[in-house]
């Protein structure tokens, strides 16, 4: 509707951002500008999403500067899924580079799953989009079957890139935690926090 210009928000009563953490800070300036514009002053504006840190406050406050938010935060919603296991590799410890020691992780794991019946997809988290760019170049020059899925990507590549992986015709997918809002891919056998995230 947007696109065609057939989405009128004048008269809305109540607009609910879901993911909104993401919304704000990842790239959809554009997008979100195209629906928040048209506002007005008496609708209500709910977001949602996994963290308030002060960029996403202060990114609230741009697109909705005439607003006072209350924040309200939950602790205990994110833990480990039963039957998973967590390894934790201290890189500084070995002298390596990260990047290095990432391909060492992926290639334990790649050849694991090929050689098993039932074939597994990766998913490698970096907090920001230029962590994302050089992980999927080192990643792709070591001849490794990747995309990427960030805001700095156009859309239309998001979701080809995001189908390409979905439909397990990519083995791994490089991301920010765009991607990580209501996946459930029952392919994923491994997922790699690559950086430490930036909100906690």
């Amino acid at each position: 509707y947007r696109d065609s210009g057939e989405l009128y928000t004048s008269k809305l009563e109540v607009l609910v951002l879901d993911e909104a953490d993401t919304l704000l800070t990842g790239g959809f300036d554009k997008e979100l500008k195209s629906v928040t514009n048209g506002i007005g002053d008496s609708c209500r504006v709910v977001l949602v999403g996994a963290s308030y840190a002060g960029n996403v406050r202060k990114a609230a406050q741009r697109f909705f500067p005439n607003r006072e938010f209350e924040w309200i935060q939950t602790r205990g919603l994110h833990m480990l899924p039963s039957g998973a296991t967590e390894l934790d590799v201290d890189v500084k410890d070995r002298g390596d580079t990260k990047h290095k020691v990432l391909l060492e992780i992926l290639s334990s794991d790649l050849d694991s799953s090929s050689s098993s019946s039932s074939s597994s997809s990766i998913l490698v988290f970096c907090n920001s989009m230029e962590s994302c760019r050089s992980t999927e170049h080192t990643l792709r020059e070591a001849g490794i079957d990747v995309v990427g899925l960030h805001g700095g990507i156009p859309p239309k590549l998001r979701r080809t890139n995001f189908n390409l992986f979905r439909d397990q015709r990519c083995t791994v997918m490089v991301c920010t935690d765009l991607a990580a809002r209501g996946l459930h891919l029952d392919h994923v056998g491994c997922v790699v926090n690559f950086d430490t995230p930036r909100d906690s």
